[in-house]
């Protein structure tokens, strides 16, 4: 069988990966772009290691673990350094640690009455929490809920922040049951999200994150390197439309050249695969191209170690409020070891949302000067920077919106009644790596049930 994936970023490796795995012997890997990996990119410079796209993965959810397992990166993962793990916001001038799990229900009202960050009115209104009755919306706002359930200030200062570290966007748009459906869940089954919380062996350190000794893009040469050689892999290569014909799918490439295949798998952006559909699958189209997407900059920022070497925790949230260009920042030397030379600190800058939609076509000096200009003000760091990176995601982050999970819905049937045909991403129910993984497995696995 004749299996064409479209995309090579890490969903489209990962299929590649597993159906190699699963005995398949032609498949061809199709990447519009000159370099496989998507997002996720690793650059060397002058002893800095930089990430211009995601520098780590969750570990709660298992599939990136595993896939690293699988590919004998083991010995090659890495954690956070546990004298940092922790994140901090800025209010009013001053640092906060913002509270541990506070997305993961049940969530322990310990944590956010004894926070600094809210007024004693804001705690009280908190306190409240456990005899607020479930709402009987189907679906609603993030920022609804929460105003809802805790009130305005838990809202502003300690939600909203974290869901835009999360998501890189506004709580006030983000779908409730499309991003974050365990809360959501919870409220529904035990009343209220407030209780007694087990802690789990991983939280008990916070150690939740894993990166790569080389770098995120160790996970992309790994791939590549490890894949079966009856894989074929082909950059440069874009796909412009995709229709079937007597049971035989026929992809059209921008040079004209038409691929034929018996299985698709199209790892592309949804906005992507819905201009690939348009012309043979509309209706599949039609629902792809409801989902939007967001920008977003990451900005790598190299100075002398004795600018910041006093900091502590991991890195900083700017609450949305702030009206900031910056959303967030990490202090990469307290992430993760081995990621600056000696005498050097890296410090990496996270643009999304409005800022994002502003600086995008800008120069790299204007973005830099932009982050310059709020580590200045908020951090107090004067120096320009011995080193910079600039790397800009147009389109690169899905939104979440109201209905989106019942969108989800309508793609997954109307894509079960066409044999053959697979869509994969992180829009369907999660931004990141894990969840891209899963997809991929997922479909590869049905595939070769489907071809068997």
């Amino acid at each position: 069988m004749r299996i064409a994936i479209v995309g090579g970023g890490v969903s489209g490796l990962a299929a590649a990966f597993y159906l190699s795995r699963l005995g398949a012997e032609q498949v061809s890997l199709l990447e519009a772009s000159s370099r496989l990996g998507g997002i996720i990119t690793s650059k060397r410079r002058e002893g800095f290691l930089m990430e211009g796209g995601p520098d780590a993965f969750v570990t709660k959810k298992p599939q990136a673990l595993q896939l690293c397992r699988d590919l004998g990166l083991e010995d090659d993962l890495i954690p956070t350094r546990p004298e940092h793990r922790r994140s901090y916001t800025w209010q009013e001038g001053q640092f906060h640690p913002l509270p541990r799990a506070f997305l993961s229900p049940p969530i322990e009202i310990g944590e956010i009455i004894s926070s600094p960050l809210l007024s004693p009115a804001g705690k009280e209104r908190a306190r409240q929490e456990s005899s607020i009755p479930p709402g009987q919306a189907r679906d609603e706002s993030v920022a609804e809920f929460a105003r809802r359930r805790f009130g305005s200030e838990v809202l502003d200062r300690i939600i909203a922040p974290l869901v835009a570290g999360v998501y890189g966007g506004d709580a006030a748009e983000l779908s409730l049951r499309a991003a974050f459906p365990r809360l959501l869940e919870h409220e529904r089954r035990h009343g209220c999200l407030t209780g007694q919380r087990e802690v789990e062996a991983s939280e008990e350190s916070s150690d939740i994150f894993r990166s790569l000794r080389g770098g995120m893009v160790q996970l992309i040469e790994a791939l590549t390197d490890r894949i079966s050689p009856t894989v074929e892999w082909r950059t440069s290569t874009a796909v412009s439309c995709l229709g079937s014909r007597d049971g035989v799918f026929g992809l059209e490439t921008a040079e004209d050249e038409r691929i034929e295949a018996d299985a698709v798998i199209l790892a592309t952006p949804a906005r992507v695969s819905a201009r690939i559909l348009k012309q043979g699958y509309p209706q599949i189209a039609e629902a792809l191209g409801q989902i939007r997407y967001s920008h977003s900059i990451l900005v790598n920022l190299g100075y002398p170690v004795e600018i910041l070497q006093d900091w502590i925790g991991t890195g900083l949230i700017i609450p949305p409020a702030a009206n900031r260009d910056l959303l967030a920042c990490t202090w990469v030397n307290n992430k993760f070891q081995g990621r600056s030379p000696e005498g050097k600190w890296l410090v990496r800058g996270f643009i999304a949302g409005k800022a994002a939609d502003r600086l995008l076509d800008k120069s790299d000096e204007d973005v830099v000067d932009a982050v310059c200009r709020e580590l200045r003000e908020i951090l107090g760091i004067d120096p320009a920077p011995s080193l910079q990176f600039v790397h800009r995601w147009p389109f690169a982050m899905p939104v979440y919106r109201l209905g989106h999970a019942d969108l989800v819905e309508r793609l997954k049937d109307q894509l079960r009644r066409c044999s053959g045909l697979y869509c994969i991403g992180n829009y369907f129910d999660g931004v990141g790596i894990p969840d891209s993984i899963r997809h991929a497995r997922q479909a590869a696995e049905d595939l070769s049930r489907e071809l068997a």
